[in-house]
């Protein structure tokens, strides 16, 4: 079971959601079926506001629960330009023709899957997604690698055109083979 909450910076309770998720089918299966992935999303709309949001996902078979917490802002909309925040992307599945729903992390019918802190291989590709909403706005972008106060590679960032919608819906990726194995960070500018 997955069970999240917003508060306002008043405290108070202002969305919520839960889903279940049970498992069936043969026993055989219950190693590998357990050990799937998880998709909770929902992408309420709300008014401009500190937030904080608790994840809490309790494991009945396993008798394990855990709770995260994180703080969200929602900004002005009248503010100017604004970024989402920058997602690691695991992987991606090709949606068949009508399947794409109203989910920031379709892009051009692909589902991307984020990264959830699982170590990036270095023969790997680091592909990276975020969105902007320029507002009217003539924006660039500037991707920074950094490792502690250095910063390693910084790298001008071509933007998509806005959407139908004003957004543009950044997909990039990096060739990891350069990078020597250690704790980095990303920041997009």
């Amino acid at each position: 079971m997955l069970l999240a909450q917003l508060r306002d910076a008043a405290g108070e309770v202002v969305r919520k959601g839960s889903q279940p998720y049970r498992l069936s089918g043969p026993l055989a299966d219950r190693d590998r079926a357990a050990a799937g992935e998880v998709i909770f999303y929902r992408q309420p709309t709300l008014p401009p506001g500190s937030y904080t949001l608790d994840v809490v996902a309790d494991d009945a078979l396993a008798r394990k629960a855990g709770m995260i917490r994180m703080p969200i802002t929602m900004p002005d909309d009248e503010a100017g330009p604004a970024v989402s925040s920058l997602v690691i992307v695991q992987r991606a599945e090709t949606l068949a023709v009508g399947e794409a729903t109203a989910n920031e992390l379709i892009m051009d019918n692909l589902q991307l899957y984020p990264n959830l802190g699982e170590p990036l291989k270095v023969s790997g590709m680091l592909v990276f997604y975020a969105t902007i909403l320029p507002r009217g706005t003539k924006v660039s972008a500037t991707l920074a690698i950094r490792q502690g106060a250095s910063t390693l590679a910084t790298l001008p960032v071509e933007l998509k055109p806005p959407d139908s919608r004003g957004r543009i819906q950044q997909f990039g990726q990096i060739p990891l083979a350069p990078v020597p194995p250690g704790t980095y960070e990303l920041v997009l500018t």
